[in-house]
């Protein structure tokens, strides 16, 4: 597994892979895309929503370069992987390579129920995912702090954390889930993750059913 961060821009190696597909809003420069449906395994709701799954943008290998951009401050994340498996943010995945296929992890657990991740996608085999950040992505090599279980953009299945969070009642209950990651997770975060009004916390509040 190797992560790379770029700016504004990323230009596709096609050194472990033949095609790249991505979402319809995003135009590739150097090719002209396909139009196609890419059979990528499971997690069909989710890449529906995020457009992965119908009317994807294709591109095969070539000898020109082909570069993905983006602007309004965003940045790029070139996740490559060899026969591994990666969790991934679908909001943040804008497409993925051949070989890459997706499956969904059911997870009944205290840490799921405090997240609100019991369902959460996956993505197996060996390629290229490419993601967007609203910021500076920061990755496991240059922080091990604490944050946000929100900003996480993608991780390694293998990867573990540490809930980090005050004993008062409201901290609990009404405050995001704060995580620490141990010795040797692989993870990338995006610096910039905006919440999005109070509304949200108490969406999440119905699934905390532990006690403080």
């Amino acid at each position: 597994m190797s992560i790379v961060i770029a700016n504004d821009y990323y230009t596709l190696d096609f050194s472990n892979y033949d095609s790249f597909y991505s979402r319809s809003s995003c135009s590739p420069v150097g090719a002209t895309p396909y139009t196609e449906t890419p059979n990528a395994g499971g997690c069909w709701i989710s890449r529906i929503i995020h457009q992965l799954f119908w009317m994807m943008n294709k591109v095969d290998r070539s000898d020109k370069a082909i570069v993905y951009s983006v602007g309004g401050g965003k940045r790029l994340v070139a996740w490559k992987q060899e026969n591994e498996e990666t969790c991934v943010n679908f909001h943040k995945l804008i497409g993925f390579s051949s070989g890459i296929k997706f499956k969904l992890l059911v997870a009944i657990t205290p840490g799921a129920l405090a997240c609100s991740t019991m369902l959460t996608g996956c993505a197996v085999g060996t390629g290229l995912l490419l993601f967007e950040a609203d910021g500076p992505p920061i990755s496991c090599d240059s922080y091990f702090g604490i944050f946000s279980h929100d900003k996480l953009i993608a991780w390694s299945r293998s990867s573990a954390f540490e809930f980090t969070s005050h004993d008062k009642f409201r901290d609990c209950y009404f405050g995001s889930m704060y995580l620490k990651p141990t010795n040797g997770a692989k993870f990338i975060i995006d610096s910039d993750t905006e919440k999005k009004g109070m509304s949200f916390q108490f969406a999440k509040l119905l699934k905390k059913v532990y006690l403080p």
